[in-house]
C-alpha cells in the first residue's frame, strides 16, 4: 500500500468511506475493533456488541447489550474508570455500563454524530470527542458539564496531563485546556444551551489533521499527523520543540508513537518503521525498516522491543538495534492498535478464528476470544 504521494484529501475521503460503510459480520465490518485493558479485564467494541474479556484466559465476562441488536455499531475503544466502562457508538450514543456485569448505568444522547475515538476519563469526569466537532465533558453520573468546539471532526483520544486536557483535532490544531479552572462564563451554543466553553491555555497549528492519539511524557506531547509528520510540543506552552518528516518522505501516520527510553518508534501507512531521538527529533536509525505491508495501528512496547502489525497480517517485533523478528502471521489485515497484558501481546484481527488473541513474544498463541452467536 503506497499512499504517501496521493493527495491527503483523497486519503481522508477513503477513511470516511470506510467508517460509514455498513456491515456487522466479523471480518467484514465498517471499522476495526477498539479495545483497551484495565487490570485483568479487556474491553472491546466491534460491530453490534461490546465485550468484557478475562485477560488471563480469553473467556467472556459480559457483553453489551445482552441481547444482540444488529442495528448498533460501535468501534471506539471502551475506557474503564471508577467502576464503570464508557464507550460511544455510531448512533451518537455515549454509554456507561457497570464494569462488573455490563448493565447500563447511564446514556448520553446529546451528540450529533458518531463516536470514533475513545474517551479520556478521570475519577469524576469523562472527556468524549465526537465527529460532530465537539468534545463533550460529562460527570460520573452522565450529566453534561460543558463542551468544547473545534473546527473539524474529532477522531483521537484526549490526554490528561496533570490538570491539563490535551486534544488533537482534525482541524489541524492541538489544544490545551486548564482543568484546574472552572468555566465560569459558559457561552450559548447553537442549540441555545449555555454549555459552550471557549477558553483554552493555548492551541498549536500542526498543519494537518490528526487521527493518532497523542502521547505525553516529561512535559512533552508527541503527536503525529495524517500528512506524515511527527511533532514534539511543550505541554505548558504549546511551543513546537521539533518536528520530523524525513524530508517530506513520510507516509500518513495513523498510530501513536511508542517511547522506548530515549528513542521514539513510529510507523507509517507505507509500512516503514522510523526511530528518532526523543530529545532532538533526529533520526536514530540511518534509514527506516520496511515491514512489507502498511502499518495502521500503533505499536506496543515490550521488554524485547516494539511490536507492530501490518495490513498484510504480519505481527513482528523490532528493537533499537534494528533487529526484526516475525512472531506470527494472520490471514486478516491488522488495523487496530496493539496492547499488552503481562508478557502477552494482544491483537484484534477481527477474524472468524478470533476477535481478540493473546500471543507470547515467541509467537505462540496463549488464547483467542471467539464471540458466541
Amino acid at each position: 500500500m503506497q499512499l504517501k504521494n496521493k493527495p491527503v484529501t483523497f486519503l481522508l475521503i477513503s477513511i470516511l468511506a470506510l467508517m460509514i460503510s455498513g456491515c456487522t459480520n466479523v471480518g467484514a465490518a465498517s471499522s476495526w475493533p477498539g479495545f483497551s485493558v484495565q487490570d485483568d479485564a479487556g474491553y472491546l467494541s466491534f460491530g453490534a456488541q461490546t465485550y468484557a474479556i478475562d485477560m488471563n484466559n480469553g473467556s467472556l465476562i459480559w457483553k453489551y447489550p445482552a441481547e444482540l441488536d444488529r442495528t448498533r455499531q460501535a468501534y471506539s475503544a471502551p475506557q474503564a474508570v471508577n467502576g464503570i466502562v464508557v464507550f460511544g457508538d455510531y448512533s451518537n450514543n455515549l454509554v456507561a455500563v457497570n464494569a462488573e456485569n455490563g448493565t447500563e448505568t447511564w446514556r448520553y444522547t446529546g451528540a450529533q454524530d458518531r463516536y470514533v475515538a475513545s474517551v479520556a476519563a478521570s475519577d469524576s469526569m469523562v472527556y468524549a470527542p465526537n465527529t460532530d466537532g465537539y468534545v463533550y465533558v460529562l460527570n460520573s453520573d452522565g450529566d453534561l458539564e460543558w463542551k468544547f468546539k473545534t473546527a473539524g471532526p474529532n477522531w483521537s483520544k484526549p490526554v490528561i496531563d496533570a490538570q491539563t486536557l490535551l486534544y488533537a483535532s482534525m482541524d489541524h490544531f492541538l489544544y490545551a485546556i486548564d482543568l484546574n479552572s472552572s468555566p465560569t462564563e459558559l457561552e450559548l451554543d447553537k442549540d441555545g444551551s449555555r454549555t459552550l466553553r471557549t477558553d483554552y491555555l493555548w492551541k498549536t497549528d500542526l498543519g494537518m489533521a490528526v487521527i493518532a492519539d497523542p502521547v505525553v511524557e516529561d512535559g512533552i506531547v508527541y503527536v503525529a499527523t495524517i500528512e506524515g509528520k511527527l511533532f514534539a510540543v511543550e505541554a505548558n506552552s504549546g511551543e513546537i520543540v521539533w518536528s520530523f518528516d524525513n524530508g517530506g518522505d513520510l507516509g500518513a501516520i495513523w498510530g501513536s508513537p511508542v517511547i522506548d527510553d530515549s528513542v521514539i518508534f513510529f510507523a507509517d501507512i507505507n509500512g516503514d518503521v522510523y526511530t528518532v531521538e526523543k530529545g532532538t527529533g533526529k533520526q536514530f536509525w540511518p534509514s527506516p525498516f520496511n515491514a512489507g505491508g502498511g502499518i495502521v495501528g500503533g505499536g506496543v512496547q515490550t521488554n524485547d522491543g516494539i511490536v507492530f502489525a501490518t495490513d498484510e497480517g504480519k505481527l513482528f517485533i523490532i528493537n533499537q538495534e534494528k533487529e526484526p523478528k516475525t512472531l506470527t502471521s494472520f490471514e486478516n489485515a491488522i488495523y487496530s492498535p496493539l496492547s499488552i497484558y503481562g508478557e502477552n501481546v494482544l491483537v484484534a484481527p477481527a477474524s472468524e478464528e478470533g476477535l481478540l488473541s493473546a500471543y507470547d513474544l515467541e509467537g505462540f498463541e496463549e488464547w483467542s476470544f471467539v464471540p458466541a452467536e
